[in-house]
């Protein structure tokens, strides 16, 4: 994929360039590992065919490299004239995470509007089009991501355990849910992801603003787990009151229905007279 370390280097901010490819080579082959889980080993070749997206795809796998190496990289400045304070390993940390994710948006937005078949047949795509929610910037309006599509396509399967286990349920008695109570639903179903994302996922794969939420809090002598349990039990608090919206929303529909259904029974037409 590099063709050398200065190839690489065109890609990464604050490149050192006593750094070698051979030195990098785990954290590269990590890096490509995260991309394919991400986007397919077949998908990854076509986008490597193509001049603009391979530069994307080269920039994704370079900042993520770094930031795995980034550990062993800093280990060995200690003790050293060029050793770092704390604050500027994690502003390097963020930046390289920062950057890698701005390449994977701009690869998935250019994937939703070609017409790959290998990315069109993805279980990604199909899976998208059973969601209530169909696209980062539509998941945005609910609960902010920064409109990331590379996070959307990584919370598909939390969204349809979502829906399979608590929102479908909730919705059976409508033959058509209106729009006011899918509106309700997609709310409450965006929480819910977020709630389950805090918990499961790594830190680098939650978007900047709960990065941002976990480093603030993490400095305060919390653990790791202790604050991603306090921010899902600041999320729940939400899911809890969105699902009572949505059960209400829901009886008042049935009822509204059943009000409709009664009202017709003893049209001119029927052959009967029914009273309740």
């Amino acid at each position: 994929m590099f063709k050398g370390i200065d190839d690489l280097s065109k890609y990464v901010q604050g490149f050192e360039m006593s750094l070698t490819l051979e030195a990098l080579g785990p954290s590269i082959m990590q890096a490509e590992y995260e991309f394919t889980k991400s986007i397919g080993v077949d998908i990854l070749d076509k986008l490597l065919a193509e001049d603009k997206t391979a530069s994307l795809v080269k920039s994704a796998i370079a900042n993520y490299a770094m930031y795995r190496y980034l550990i062993f990289w800093a280990a060995s400045k200690n003790n050293t004239n060029k050793s770092l304070y704390k604050y500027q390993y994690e502003a390097m940390k963020e930046e390289y995470i920062s950057i890698h994710w701005c390449a994977m948006d701009s690869i998935f937005a250019w994937l939703d509007t070609s017409d790959l078949p290998e990315w069109k047949e993805s279980e990604s795509c199909r899976m998208r089009s059973s969601l209530l929610i169909k696209s980062a910037t539509e998941f945005d309006q609910y609960f902010q991501i920064n409109k990331s599509e590379y996070f959307f396509s990584k919370v598909q399967f939390l969204m349809r355990k979502v829906m399979e286990d608590e929102i479908n349920p909730r919705l059976k008695s409508l033959a058509s849910p209106s729009e006011k109570v899918l509106e309700r639903a997609k709310r409450v179903l965006a929480y819910h992801t977020m709630a389950q994302a805090v918990m499961l996922f790594d830190v680098t794969e939650l978007p900047k603003s709960i990065r941002n939420d976990v480093a603030h809090e993490f400095t305060k002598d919390s653990s790791l787990m202790q604050v991603r349990e306090k921010i899902k039990s600041t999320i729940m608090a939400d899911v809890e009151k969105y699902y009572s919206t949505l059960e209400a929303e829901v009886k008042n529909a049935v009822k509204g229905a059943s009000v409709s259904v009664a009202a017709n029974l003893n049209e001119e037409k029927n052959p009967f007279y029914a009273t309740l």
